[in-house]
């Protein structure tokens, strides 16, 4: 089984910021963010792409939601 991990690290006004961790390890980190507002994602620090979307999906949740988590996984497979 596969998973990701994501952390916040920083709220700015509308927009939050997550890292995340495939497997939870340094190798393939990513930094991801989402406007709260309107849910419009955005890439800061590339990292592993198929991590990446499974990040921005935990990230959809949670805007869908209505609740921004402190951390949170998705796992598959």
């Amino acid at each position: 089984m596969s998973y990701v991990i994501i952390n916040l690290l920083e709220k700015r006004e509308n927009i939050y910021i997550y890292e995340f961790l495939p497997e939870n390890k340094k190798d393939g980190r990513g930094v991801i963010s989402m406007n709260i507002k309107t849910g419009e994602p955005s890439i800061i620090e590339s990292g592993s792409s198929w991590h990446r979307g499974q990040a921005f999906s935990a990230l959809r949740k949670f805007y869908e939601n209505g609740k921004f988590e402190e951390t949170g996984s998705r796992a598959w497979g």
